[in-house]
């Protein structure tokens, strides 16, 4: 460690122009670059006391930097961190859980409308030459006034049932709880949600709690014309 620049551990590739404003004020060390990550852990484990990851940090890492005191992760999702062995060494975990929100549903609905109206294949349609062969394509399903299912009504699924009212949907939803002062009405189960939405969208944690969660009687539910869109994290 230089006098005036902490050893930091970088576990996971981050974007250029977040490593370049970290750059001015700690050395960096880029695990995903080592040809020895045992060596570069090694060379740093006395001194680093912060790493920064966008998932997953091992408990392998932390035992090879004792004095390890943050892993600040770069994403709302913590899963692929040891968090029990952070808790256990004294390591303060940290995450973003609101910077990400309007952006996700941002993409949720877009996703969910470009697969309604067919906005991909149109595209690849014209820039195949097929529209003054073949005609106009068939241009999908109207968007407008139908049914979504949101699974998962947290941050972002709330985010993306204000944007789709706009659109004049109704809105349902299923959680492992009812939400209080939520008016949208509650499912018991991802089936039943399946059974009434048009449209489904997939807005859940990772981990094995949601693994399977959406599993072929889910998927039976919302049958061969409805449309599933999942902005989840891990295995769902």
């Amino acid at each position: 460690m230089s006098a005036d620049k902490p050893d930091v551990l970088f576990a996971r590739p981050l974007y250029s122009y977040s490593l370049d404003e970290v750059a001015g004020f700690c050395a960096a060390h880029k695990l995903w670059e080592a040809e020895d990550e045992d060596a570069l852990l090694a060379g740093i484990a006395s001194t680093c006391r912060a790493a920064v990851t966008r998932a997953v940090f091992t408990e392998d890492w932390m035992v090879k930097l004792p004095n390890l005191g943050l892993i600040a992760v770069c994403g709302v999702g913590y899963e692929g961190v040891e968090v029990e062995t952070a808790k256990r060494r004294g390591i303060v975990v940290t995450n973003t859980p609101d910077v990400l929100t309007e952006e996700v549903a941002d993409y949720g609905v877009a996703l969910l409308l470009a697969s309604a109206r067919r906005i991909v294949a149109g595209d690849r349609y014209v820039r195949q030459g097929r529209w003054p062969k073949e005609g106009a394509m068939v241009y999908g399903q109207r968007f407008h006034g139908k049914r979504l299912g949101i699974l998962g009504l947290g941050r972002i699924g709330m985010a993306v049932a204000r944007r789709c009212e706009a659109f004049g949907m109704e809105i349902g939803y299923h959680n492992r709880n009812q939400r209080e002062g939520v008016t949208y009405p509650y499912f018991s189960d991802a089936v039943a949600l399946g059974n009434w939405a048009d449209y489904f969208i997939v807005i859940t944690p990772g981990g094995e709690g949601t693994r399977h969660l959406v599993d072929a009687a889910v998927m039976n539910a919302i049958g061969p014309e409805g449309i599933l869109v999942n902005v989840g994290r891990g295995p769902t």
